[in-house]
């Protein structure tokens, strides 16, 4: 063990020295019930399976868990900054940076909703960031209620509030009155478009240098009708920033859009065309290789990234973009050995 992170209550964060490296561990202690955890195990393990079979993902599932009749764990590889923790770190995003985070948090959603996995708990302390931006969504919250009530702002606290700080992220639908007309489970199946919600709170975040769009007190306003985040996102200069994040956290779930559909809506529009396929699948092949190859990697694709960030033609970036990374890369393999 080497420090305890965080204030959660639910799930305690523990970072610990393993022979490999730093790890994460999240523990559940058991408060003298004798809950059967086997349900949440098989999911963990259908979550863990699926992504494995993901080509560059940007999805990371825990990788393992175990439980006595104390306590359960969950564990994966630590790194170093969330998002939340790199929006106050020097040096500050630059704003193709934040368009190049957020389009890389769309394509983990989308490839979470391709494969029928929901996250249900996205917000910035759950998107990992490596030193050179590559993103990552962690900490799949398949273990946490979907729905939980309005008036008792203590099951937020517990689940959520990972940090004490009242931000939320959750969409409104998910919370709900005792006594209402709809009746709902606590463990109903989460949907995409609750994860999209959360996803334009991140996005806001993030081109809000790290200003929450939502407090609890907010969130639950918005949803009566009685407080309008249009102005607080009036700070963000750029409107069709402004404009995908509003279409994303409408209080109508059906009105919301598909990751997908998010991607290409707004490709060239806010997300330069270059991003994809171009950018993505050339940073997608630096992934796996070593640091003296990435650098060769990118001294032979110099000319190709400046043509496609100058070139206006998106048809044309996607036809070259889907070859020209993978043909640098066999180049180098060949250089190698």
């Amino acid at each position: 063990l080497k420090e305890v992170l965080g204030r959660a209550r639910f799930l305690k964060s523990i970072q610990c020295k393993h022979d490999e490296g730093l790890v994460l561990v999240k523990v559940y202690f058991k408060r003298g019930d004798s809950s059967d955890l086997r349900e949440y195990e098989r999911k963990l393990a259908r979550i863990r399976e699926v992504f494995s079979r993901i080509e560059n993902p940007h999805v990371w599932p825990f990788q393992f868990w175990l439980e006595t009749d104390k306590a359960a764990y969950l564990l994966r590889q630590y790194f170093f900054n969330n998002l939340h923790d790199r929006l106050s770190t020097r040096p500050f995003l630059s704003l193709v940076e934040k368009k190049w985070l957020a389009f890389q948090l769309l394509y983990a959603v989308k490839q979470c909703h391709d494969n029928g996995i929901c996250h249900g708990d996205i917000k910035c302390e759950n998107v990992l960031v490596t030193s050179w931006n590559w993103l990552y969504l962690a900490d799949f919250a398949s273990f946490k209620p979907t729905y939980i009530p309005h008036d008792d702002p203590s099951d937020f606290s517990f689940f959520f509030d990972t940090g004490g700080r009242r931000r939320c992220y959750l969409a409104p639908e998910r919370f709900y009155e005792h006594g209402g007309e709809i009746q709902v489970a606590h463990d109903a199946p989460l949907r995409p478009s609750m994860d999209i919600f959360a996803v334009g709170c991140v996005i806001a975040e993030l081109f809000l240098e790290g200003q929450p769009l939502f407090e609890l007190s907010q969130l639950l306003a918005y949803r009566r009708g009685q407080y309008d985040p249009s102005q607080h996102l009036e700070k963000i200069p750029d409107s069709g920033i402004r404009k995908m994040i509003l279409h994303m956290i409408q209080l109508d779930p059906d009105s919301r859009c598909s990751a997908e559909s998010y991607l290409q809506s707004y490709s060239g529009v806010v997300l330069p065309c270059y991003f994809s396929p171009f950018l993505h699948n050339l940073y997608s092949n630096l992934n796996p290789i070593v640091p003296d190859s990435r650098v060769a990697m990118c001294q032979l694709s110099f000319p190709e990234i400046l043509r496609q960030m100058l070139n206006t033609n998106a048809g044309e970036e996607t036809v070259v973009g889907q070859n020209f990374s993978t043909n640098v890369k066999d180049r180098i393999l060949v250089v190698e050995h």
